[in-house]
């Protein structure tokens, strides 16, 4: 277990890759868990030594909510925009992109499975998982952009850093000389704003923002762990140049002709390729991220759309 000052990362053998992601707990007068998407035998042991005052998450996406539910005594905080989540689960499906390619049914569906505990799961993605249910059913506070808590000698503030989702935030520690940059995570799998709610802009401008903080750690919530403020500034330019060269696998694409929103998704040029396209939230995210891509090539003037065909400009 890695630790800074009183914040311990709680890390799985995975290296907190998606579905999972890193844990902090910190370990104050108040005691907090933040994003509890470690395993859960270690958030279990976390519990039998300690009382856990506040739950904060993040964001709402599942890997940063699924263990909420473990913590039965404990305070569930959320930011206020993605708070409409837990009062209406109907939200989620509307933000995260089933309903924005599936309609109705995309709706229809994640209640009905996420459900039933026993739901047969979908390979690539947790989409059916009930802990959804057991993770969503409360909510006891929101936090807002530039809130400052303090928990004894450990103070945090709330810096919003919208295009990972609407909502999505990270954590300052200023007497840890730490930052919390969550799903801004420099992974070589490259940024994720593939929710309806998400936006690619906001991303960058967010990503770019807290590289400006004058600290000596960023945490990231997957993979990579604890990096340095000159490692964390380095490698962010390559992990933002992926959204260019996802462009140009569009742009290459279309070197072949005209193409329809679908017919380039078919390709699955984001996810990996098509097989992956198999799991329906998969297909979500695919969906919508080349959607996203398409608009901004043709705010930058370089492609155009007639007739629902995307041209070369």
């Amino acid at each position: 277990m890695k630790e800074i000052g009183n914040l311990k990362l709680l890390s799985e053998k995975k290296y907190s890759r998606f579905p999972a992601c890193r844990t902090i707990f910190i370990d104050d007068k108040t005691k907090v868990i933040i994003d509890p998407g470690a395993d859960e035998n270690i958030l279990r042991n976390i519990l039998k030594n300690n009382t856990i005052d506040i739950v904060l998450n993040t964001h709402y996406h599942f890997d940063h909510i699924c263990n909420n539910f473990l913590f039965s005594k404990s305070k569930i905080f959320i930011n206020e925009i993605e708070s409409v989540c837990f009062k209406d689960r109907t939200n989620i499906p509307k933000k995260v992109g089933a309903y924005e390619v599936r309609g109705q049914q995309g709706i229809d569906d994640w209640l009905k499975y996420t459900k039933d505990p026993n739901s047969e799961q979908t390979p690539y993605s947790p989409s059916r998982n009930h802990k959804w249910v057991l993770s969503t059913q409360r909510l006891d506070g929101i936090y807002h952009n530039e809130q400052v808590f303090n928990f004894g000698s450990t103070e945090m503030k709330i810096i919003a850093t919208p295009g990972h989702s609407a909502g999505f935030s990270c954590l300052l520690f200023p007497n840890e000389g730490a930052i919390y940059s969550g799903d801004i995570d420099l992974t070589l799998w490259g940024p994720w704003y593939h929710g309806t709610d998400s936006d690619i802009q906001d991303f960058i401008d967010s990503a770019n923002k807290i590289a400006k903080f004058n600290v000596d750690f960023f945490i990231t919530a997957h993979e990579i762990g604890v990096v340095t403020r000159e490692d964390f500034r380095e490698n962010l330019r390559d992990y933002l140049s992926i959204i260019d060269r996802r462009d140009i696998k569009i742009l290459n694409q279309l070197e072949n002709g005209p193409l329809t929103l679908e017919q380039i998704r078919d390709y699955g040029l984001l996810y990996g390729g098509p097989k992956f396209l198999i799991d329906p939230w998969v297909f979500n995210w695919e969906t919508v991220g080349i959607r996203k891509h398409l608009e901004r090539l043709e705010d930058k003037g370089k492609i155009i759309k007639e007739n629902g065909n995307y041209y070369l400009k």
